[in-house]
């Protein structure tokens, strides 16, 4: 009895306390965020192809490391962003000087220059999530340049993470579900550990999240609907279940408003996410 309750302590901190005895106050991961987009606008007889090439990296520093909660500051390190239609692309790097006469440009500055500061509890989930921007402000750009709002709210897992459910462990076919909030509906994905190693562990994922968008006070006023199916692969670290590579790929299908023309959209996107 003695033994199985050794045991069990052993597998519960090592899944839900991994911030004491992984982390330290100053540490800071870089996830390097690769995202190509290809999107398609219709209406009646008329398309437009929109083609998004991007980069993102975002450091996490650990400000707080305690015994029950850890806090991080998550910035905006660097963006390169290629956008393309059939007449016209759009390069924008936060190593150089913006063209300030180009809204898209400007927006992506404001997203470069984001900070934003969260707490969890020990298990990972976030307690507190504050920016220092409006969410929405740029949001009518995403549909354009192919970068994600950040899902870091209140109740979700911080996504550094993997947050595995009370009392489970990384062995090969151990499944379970998660739904969490999006920025405009919710996302419901199916987990499943595909196999284990000494260091990490290979877990997929499938699923689907529904949006419902409505900005009409935007300088581009954008309404939609969308559907999306979701798969995927990520390598977990197993002591600090810090996800350490991450590929997704996604098909998106709905309508959306922009000024007032409705078409319909499709979109498919492959992410691929590293972890120092």
């Amino acid at each position: 009895m003695k033994k199985h309750l050794l045991l069990f302590i052993i597998l519960f901190t090592a899944t839900t306390c991994f911030a004491q005895t992984v982390l330290k106050n100053g540490d800071k991961h870089t996830k390097k965020i690769y995202i190509r987009s290809n999107t398609v606008f219709q209406q009646g007889k008329r398309a437009v192809n929109i083609k998004s090439n991007s980069f993102v990296s975002r450091g996490y520093t650990a400000e707080q490391v305690s015994d029950n909660i850890f806090s991080f500051k998550i910035t905006t390190d660097k963006i390169t962003d290629t956008v393309k239609t059939d007449k016209q692309q759009i390069n924008y790097s936060s190593d150089k000087a913006i063209d300030t006469s180009s809204f898209i440009e400007k927006s992506l500055n404001d997203v470069r220059k984001k900070i934003l500061n969260v707490i969890s509890d020990k298990s990972g989930i976030l307690t507190v999530a504050f920016r220092t921007y409006l969410q929405n402000k740029n949001d009518s750009l995403l549909a354009f340049s192919g970068l994600l709002p950040d899902q870091l709210i209140v109740g979700n897992p911080i996504d550094l993470i993997v947050k595995l459910p009370y009392g489970y462990s990384l062995t090969k076919g151990t499944q379970w579900k998660s739904t969490i909030a999006t920025v405009y509906g919710k996302q419901v994905l199916t987990f499943t550990v595909e196999s284990t190693g000494p260091a990490t562990s290979i877990i997929s994922f499938k699923g689907g999240e529904s949006k419902n968008y409505d900005n009409q006070q935007s300088k581009l006023p954008i309404r939609c609907y969308f559907n999306t199916n979701i798969s995927g692969k990520m390598r977990v670290d197993n002591k600090s279940l810090i996800v350490k590579e991450r590929n997704i790929k996604t098909a998106s299908s709905g309508y959306q408003s922009i000024n007032g023309v409705v078409f319909t959209v499709a979109k498919r996107s492959s992410i691929s996410e590293i972890v120092d």
